[in-house]
Order: C-alpha cells, then sequence, then structure tokens
C-alpha cells in the first residue's frame, strides 16, 4: 500500500491552503526558500 504518497499527496494542498490563508510577509519568504 502507497500510504505514505497519499499522505504526501494530501499534504501538498493543505500546506499551499495555509500558506495562502496566511498572507505574512515573514512566512512568504520562508516559503520562497521552502518550496522549490
Amino acid at each position: 500500500m502507497e500510504l505514505k504518497e497519499l499522505v504526501e499527496r494530501r499534504r501538498e494542498p493543505l500546506l499551499k491552503t495555509l500558506g495562502e490563508s496566511i498572507r505574512i510577509p515573514s512566512v512568504r519568504e520562508e516559503d520562497e526558500s521552502g518550496y522549490p
């Protein structure tokens, strides 16, 4: 079973929505350095 892949695929959109909902300069800088 590919449970890890399912969790990772569910995490990506969650992190994206969290980053979009929380629009803070400091967090935005971390997103730019954290995301490829």
